[in-house]
């Protein structure tokens, strides 16, 4: 009898390896599918100077003020120098920080992260090409460490 079982393990063993690579194909077809094509990234750096300040908005997107303009140009090398600080004023610095780039959909186009110790509020500088910035409210959204979520929202124009 255990001869009978240990055939028939086996040749439920070499089913399951066989039902498992005819699957490998379609996993990888669903992940090309979900995969969003590359294109240019943003790149996060520090700075000095900023060229154009983004303003902490209470509600991101959906914010009622008048959040920043950046005008779209069609010039595909064009990138928009974006500066924020992650810190309020008189809070600690809790890195790493998460940032996520939404579109006018509310969806990420983009997620990085900072995990430099720098000095309190130290301002931090985005550069983002222009040719991955559709018209409409964006958001940049930087969560700390601890939790603290901020949003920082402009108009693409």
């Amino acid at each position: 009898m255990d001869e009978a079982s240990a055939g028939s393990r086996n040749v439920r063993l070499q089913v399951s390896v066989l039902l498992l690579l005819a699957l490998l194909p379609v996993a990888w077809l669903v992940g090309r599918r979900t995969v969003p094509p590359p294109g240019p990234a943003p790149l996060l750096l520090s700075s000095g100077e900023p060229p154009v300040a983004l303003l902490e908005g209470p509600r991101g997107i959906a914010a009622g003020t008048s959040p920043v303009r950046i005008a779209r140009t069609e010039d595909p090398q064009a990138v928009h120098r974006l500066v924020f600080v992650p810190v309020a004023a008189g809070e600690t610095p809790r890195p790493p920080y998460r940032l996520r780039l939404q579109g006018p959909d509310g969806a990420d186009l983009w997620v990085g992260t900072w995990g430099k110790v720098e000095a309190h509020r130290a301002p931090l500088e985005l550069l983002l090409p222009a040719a991955g910035l559709r018209p409409g409210r964006h958001a940049l959204v930087v969560e700390d460490d601890g939790g603290l979520v901020r949003t920082y929202p402009f108009i693409v124009e």
